[in-house]
């Protein structure tokens, strides 16, 4: 009903030791953008694709 207010995007939260070296690999699957969070369970990044790429990622 809504559908043209909302994106609808994936999104993914990887620790930090995971990504290393591996971001245009993450790109090759449809990374849209990345952000670093940091919580009280450690650092993660935030990886977010189109919901089309969301299996692919």
């Amino acid at each position: 009903m809504h559908d043209f207010i909302f994106d609808r995007k994936g999104v993914f939260f990887i620790k930090l030791e995971n990504i290393e070296g591996s971001e245009l690999e993450y790109i090759d699957h449809g990374l849209e953008s990345i952000e670093k969070v940091t919580e009280e369970e450690g650092n993660f990044y935030k990886v977010y694709v189109a919901f089309e790429n969301f299996g692919t990622m």
